[in-house]
């Protein structure tokens, strides 16, 4: 039994010495900076693209009209130097997939939010369930888009 006591003191003790000489490694290069992760992700978009509710209206209410489908799309991107870098879009009627894709690759927004990422979801609804769906919108991150 005292030598698996000393077996176990000796394992800790050679694991503490690898962990002080790991940090002393790393002590001695300062001018080394890691770091990884993207920006957090945001569900202000109104903020950085102030049309947004006008815009994917104007877009997309002809759609919803013609189709009668609804449900709700996620929708995910981050703002570039050149307008949307990235776009993803998940769930919802895939019958105005694209037409919400092309509708968002050309919203209009502001230059100071170059690097962020977004979230939100646009809720397809009929225009009687339009009124409804105020209190949904007025969420953050949820956008309301109703046939005309």
């Amino acid at each position: 039994m005292n030598k698996i006591r000393q077996h176990r003191a000796a394992q800790l003790l050679s694991g503490l010495l690898m962990t002080a000489a790991g940090a002393a490694a790393l002590a001695q290069s300062p001018d080394r900076v890691e770091i990884t992760g993207s920006a957090p992700v945001r569900y202000d978009i109104g903020r950085s693209c102030p049309s947004i509710t006008a815009e994917l209206g104007e877009a997309l209410a002809t759609k919803v009209m013609m189709y009668g489908e609804y449900g709700v799309t996620e929708v995910e991107l981050s703002i570039g130097p050149q307008g949307i870098a990235e776009l993803q879009t998940k769930g919802g009627p895939r019958v105005y997939r694209s037409a919400l894709r092309r509708a968002v690759r050309q919203l209009d927004c502001l230059d100071a939010y170059t690097g962020q990422r977004f979230r939100f979801q646009v809720a397809f609804v009929s225009e009687e369930d339009a009124q409804a769906s105020q209190a949904l919108a007025a969420k953050p991150g949820v956008l309301s888009i109703a046939g005309r």
